[in-house]
């Protein structure tokens, strides 16, 4: 092998090794929640979460190492003391931006938004799509509806549940 193709080899592989570094991206949970940052600069990428005693999490999410539209989260409360590991689909350089914390993201601010409907059901953060189901059971009122808690467009479907004694609360 030449010194050149030698070198190639060194080469290639630092590439590879710093990819892989880029992509993949391990925290132990000491806090309630995983805070994500979102920019709709971005394109979405697709992040897998992978922990023992939960089943690989996809999420696709526009994540940002620069200055986020908003934050979002995940709660991982039930994992604390774990390792869980984030995979990033493609070199997602905003995967060490993702931090963690006891406390909701703009939680003081969450329903005061300036847009923000003050008379009709929202969720903390995220899409939310039409109402699918709302039921009176024992005195109380429940509504279930998908949403998208990672972002502001459609994806990620979950599904929601509000309850209410009233339809105001």
């Amino acid at each position: 092998m030449t010194l050149n193709n030698r070198f190639s080899l060194v080469s290639l592989l630092a590439v590879c090794t710093l990819q892989m570094a880029a992509t993949e991206y391990t925290v132990k949970i000491k806090n309630d929640y995983l805070i994500f940052p979102v920019s709709h600069e971005r394109e979405r990428s697709r992040l897998t979460l992978e922990c023992e005693g939960m089943e690989p999490l996809p999420i696709d999410i526009r994540i940002t190492d620069g200055t986020p539209d908003y934050l979002t989260f995940k709660d991982v409360s039930a994992f604390k003391g774990k390792s869980i590991k984030i995979k990033a689909d493609d070199s997602v350089k905003g995967l060490k931006a993702i931090t963690q914390s006891d406390n909701l993201p703009d939680n003081e601010s969450i329903y005061k938004e300036a847009n923000r409907p003050q008379y009709h059901f929202t969720t903390r953060r995220g899409w939310i799509n039409d109402p699918n189901g709302l039921i009176y059971h024992n005195g109380e009122y429940h509504l279930f509806y998908q949403h998208n808690p990672y972002e502001r467009d459609w994806g990620n479907m979950h599904w929601g549940h509000a309850v209410s004694p009233d339809l105001v609360h």
